[in-house]
């Protein structure tokens, strides 16, 4: 009866050490898939950001820009064309 009882609990340890690594493993993925997730949705929302200011730019015709070069300044200058 003892070695049946020394034997059942050898079992259920088996079972618990298993269940425990597998608890940890899917916990583990799913940290990972998180932080996946969070930052596939931060690039395309700063996809979506540039795409929106690359289009409004692109609606204003007849605009240019460039840079200033000179002795007495330097910087980015724009023209319009009327």
């Amino acid at each position: 009866m003892a070695a049946d009882v020394a034997d059942k609990g050898n079992t259920m340890r088996n079972r618990l050490i298993g269940g425990d690594v597998a608890l940890l493993t899917t916990v583990l993925l799913a940290g990972v898939l998180a932080v996946i997730i969070y930052q596939d949705r931060t690039d395309a929302k700063d996809f979506i950001k540039t795409e929106k200011s690359l289009k409004s730019v692109s609606r204003i015709q007849n605009v240019r820009g460039g840079p200033i070069l000179s002795r007495g300044m330097q910087g980015f200058g724009f023209g319009f064309n009327f």
